[in-house]
Formats: C-alpha cells, structure tokens, sequence
C-alpha cells in the first residue's frame, strides 16, 4: 500500500500535469469556437456586401435613366449596354441572395429583397413613373438593409469598424 508521502508524491504531480491538460483543452475549444464564429461573421459580411454592391449597380443604372429621361437627352448605346450589364448582375445577384435567404443574411433582409423585387415589378403607368418608384424602392431597401446589415455585423465589445450615423 501507498504511505502518506507517496501519495502526496504522486499529487504534487498529477495536480498541475491535469491543470495543464485542462487548460489546453479549454484554449483549444476557445480558439475553435472563436475561428467558427469569425468565418460565420465574414459569411455575413460577404453577403451583405454583395447585396450593396448590387444595389448600388442597379440604382445607379435607375439613376441614369431617370437623369436622362428628366433632361432629354439621350444616353449613348455603349452607355446603355454598360449600365444595362451592371443592372443585370445586379438583379441577379440580388435574386442569388433571396435564394440562398435567411441561411445567411437575417429573414428581415430576405424579406426586404422580396418587397424590393415585388415593387420593381409594379406596373407603371409610364417608364417616368416607373423610374421614379424604382428609385424610391431602391432607396428604401437600401437603407433598411444597411440598418439590418449593421445590427447583424456588431462588432465586439469595445472596436468600433463603422461610424454610426
């Protein structure tokens, strides 16, 4: 049998070799859920980016347009094929997003794409018309999913990336 002394032995040795085998595991599990939380983070990102740039390609195509129509004149043909490819990139990218939806970006912003599309798709009584509500659309949207994108993309406790308006 083990004597008093030895066992103490033995304690003054397991005690800090199963602190350090606790503690790397705990540092482990940390870092692991930190990096998992990250990647989520620059996911969002990502999508909420994507979907400003969108629509910023689609609401300077409106914009065009509408400046256009307002004084005019006429936009030149290689103009119109730009500004019409920067559209359709857009709408398509804008339409990846609905469709790939609240696995990554909030329902709110699916749902704010959704009443987006639904409202440029309104039948206008003249392209003027249907410009001007397409501005006013793409600007309401806009502005909605930058307040989503930021409530969603708060950064930690302490850091301040953006400056809040």
């Amino acid at each position: 049998m083990l004597d008093a002394e030895s066992i103490w032995q033995i304690v003054r040795i397991a005690v800090p070799f199963l602190s350090g085998m606790l503690g790397a595991f705990l540092s482990a599990w940390f870092a692991s859920r930190r990096f998992y939380s990250e990647k989520w983070w620059d996911r969002k990102y990502s999508a909420y980016s994507s979907i400003l740039d969108a629509l910023h390609g689609v609401q300077n195509s409106y914009q065009s347009s509408y400046d256009a129509y307002i004084e005019h004149r006429e936009l030149s043909d290689e103009f119109e094929e730009t500004s019409w490819k920067k559209s359709r990139a857009g709408f398509e990218e804008l339409s990846r997003q609905r469709f790939i939806g609240d696995l990554v970006i909030s329902q709110e912003a699916v749902n704010t794409l959704n009443t987006l599309d639904l409202e440029l798709d309104k039948a206008a009584p003249d392209f003027f018309n249907h410009l001007y509500e397409g501005l006013g659309a793409l600007e309401a949207a806009t502005t909605k999913i930058r307040s989503i994108a930021r409530s969603e993309l708060k950064p930690a406790s302490g850091t301040k990336p953006y400056e809040e308006k």
